[in-house]
């Protein structure tokens, strides 16, 4: 049992207590209790009878996800009456539900879009979830407790190396002890209301179990050992690669080979891809996003894979297929198929000529944002900006029907036109006489995301900060109070701000020496027995500082050292004029940019675009 804390900017590991095994652990979580839910507006009443997900959201952020599950659908006065159990699914802002003046909600099912509505009955907060109980047997003391802050408590798994094999959250309320002969323990830990919101897939399902005895001899180092297991078990060999996993080696261009005979669903299809990249047991990505980011932090461009057996994927999971081609595409590898249907030679052409009108400033994306309008199944590439949404498709009357069902006006169409190797987008079929129409633009008002000026004007000017301090070569915008940046990593990363008049600057601990230099721009190290350990910079423009760079070698963090340079910088930046700090903190500095009174100015969404 651990229990991971806070000790100001440093995060504490403690082990509690070790046991010889755990009952309990693979299990469903009990029935929720049932509400009634009212719907009005719904587009396609006939899809709340199945398992459905209603996001809650208003012009600025999302909030709350629920799973609403089992449901049992009547219609009475004009309203649908949904009796289900509704469970929280990702919290984003916590009690930002009730802060909602004019909540809205839509609702998706297995990714697909359903339409806007309205819903009454959802609760006012998240209640908890229930769960069996988890014994832990043979355990070396009694007596453990976690504490209400604690960022994480739970159990992890040894596989007969030591590793961390798995780990699973867990709430350490004691109910119930009993002794063994051998002067051990078995723990009965009471989970009947978790006071945490679950994360996705925390809990292991009861398939998991027997990955897990298989996974406790050592890491897979055969391919295809999961072959025959089912979807459930195969999510959970899936999960098991990423834990432990700490980054993605560089790879650089070179040849892969895909077995693709067991591509027979969305798990499938990550493990394959993993194997091929990676190797058997490792990770790389176990979703489109995480996978997404593994191709770009190993540098594959150039290479080429090798799909064996491409029908079968192509048979099963067509879309996602389809999908994951067109991100291989945009990373520049090449991917050799064995076999290529008409259509999917279609839909990769489609694809290819919303990344020339990318590169002609169009500022066209793949669809694969499905949050943004799934249900546009008939085109490939949306465009989205402050005040409109563009679809790029062959079939315009099914996306114009879409977009009317959203509730977004139409604007009047354009075509996308070809002459040689030129492209056009035009609205007047008369002024693109001799150019050959090859697709069709769908374009909509986009009332859904609106950005406050004042908000906006903020975002703008901190990036432009940001942007010349560090010189990247990034495409940043900002809208929805997020900043887009395109061809950065793909991390969880926050934009965040201070004022640097009072802002913290300790002196580094005994036996460290702190060394400012001015070569050129103002740098900063900190030295142990003669040897770099800790180094950042700091760029000041105008009245503004923008810090970077800011890292302490892994033997020597938690003690202070990385306060201490940020501190020292900051005070020769006020030296120089500067009053407010600047940066964009990757997931990892984000606590400790915090912990230093950072505040929080918007999130940092990343992505890639190809050839950027």
């Amino acid at each position: 049992m651990v229990r991971r804390y806070e000790v100001g900017d440093d995060e504490v590991h403690e082990v509690l207590a070790r046991a010889d095994d755990v009952e309990g652990l693979f299990a469903q979580a009990r029935p929720l209790d049932r509400r009634e839910l009212v719907v009005r507006g719904c587009p396609d009443v006939a899809a709340l009878s199945r398992d459905f997900t209603i996001e809650v959201l208003d012009d600025q952020q999302w909030v709350w996800f629920w799973d609403v599950l089992d449901p049992v659908v009547r219609e009475e006065a004009g309203r649908v009456v949904v009796t289900a159990s509704a469970a929280l699914q990702e919290e984003e802002h916590p009690q930002a539900l009730r802060r909602l003046k004019q909540p809205r909600y839509r609702i998706f099912q297995e990714h697909r879009f359903v339409g806007w509505c309205e819903v009454e009955g959802l609760p006012d907060e998240w209640e908890g979830w229930s769960w069996p109980p988890v014994t832990l047997l043979g355990c070396d003391t009694p007596d453990f407790t976690g504490d209400r802050y604690d960022l994480w408590t739970g159990v992890r798994a040894l596989d007969v190396t030591g590793r961390v094999m798995g780990e699973v959250r867990l709430d350490l309320d004691i109910s119930e002890v009993r002794p063994r002969a051998n002067g051990r323990f078995d723990v009965v830990l009471d989970q009947s209301c978790s006071h945490h919101v679950p994360k996705w897939r925390e809990r292991p399902l009861p398939a998991a179990e027997a990955v897990w005895d298989l996974w406790r001899h050592g890491r897979p180092e055969e391919p295809g050992l999961w072959a025959e297991l089912g979807t459930e078990e195969r999510q959970s060999w899936l999960d098991l690669t990423f834990v432990g996993w700490q980054s993605t080696a560089e790879l650089g261009p070179r040849t892969f080979h895909l077995d693709g005979r067991h591509v027979t669903d969305e798990p499938g299809l990550y493990l394959v891809l993993s194997e091929a990249f990676a190797g058997p047991g490792n990770y790389f990505g176990r979703h489109y996003d995480s996978f997404h980011a593994c191709l770009q932090d190993a540098r594959v461009t150039g290479s080429t894979l090798v799909w064996h057996n491409a029908r079968t994927a192509w048979e099963s999971i067509g879309e996602l297929f389809v999908e994951v081609l067109e991100l291989l595409h945009a990373n520049e590898v090449v991917v050799e198929l064995d076999f290529t249907p008409g259509e999917l030679d279609r839909r990769l052409a489609l694809g290819e000529l919303a990344r020339r009108l990318t590169a002609a400033g169009e500022h066209v994306i793949t669809d694969n944002s499905r949050w943004k309008l799934d249900s546009v199944a008939a085109g490939v590439a949306v465009s989205t900006r402050e005040d409109r949404i563009a679809v790029v498709t062959h079939s315009p009357a099914e996306v114009a029907k879409t977009l009317l069902r959203n509730g977004v006006e139409l604007q009047p169409q354009r075509t996308v036109r070809q002459r040689g190797t030129e492209l056009v987008v035009t609205g007047d079929d008369h002024l693109a006489l001799g150019w050959e129409r090859v697709a069709d633009v769908v374009v909509a008002r986009n009332d859904v995301w609106r950005v406050e000026a004042e908000r906006r004007s903020r975002l703008t000017d901190l990036l432009h900060t940001w942007r010349r301090a560090t010189q990247e070569r990034l495409h940043v915008t900002s809208r929805q109070g997020r900043v887009v940046v395109t061809g950065a990593a793909p991390l969880p990363r926050k934009l965040m701000a201070r004022d640097l008049a009072d802002h913290p600057a300790p002196a580094p601990p005994d036996g460290y020496e702190l060394v400012v230099t001015r070569t050129p721009g103002i740098n900063a190290r900190i030295t142990h027995a003669g040897l770099e350990v800790a180094r950042g910079r700091i760029a000041v423009i105008g009245r503004d500082a923008v810090p970077s760079d800011i890292g302490v070698e892994l033997r020597h963090r938690r003690q202070g050292l990385g306060s201490a340079l940020l501190g020292a910088l900051v005070r020769e930046a006020g030296v120089d004029g500067a009053t407010t700090g600047v940066l964009i903190s990757p997931e990892f500095g984000i606590v400790f940019f915090r912990a230093l009174g950072w505040q929080d100015e918007a999130d940092v969404v990343t992505t890639h675009q190809g050839g950027t």
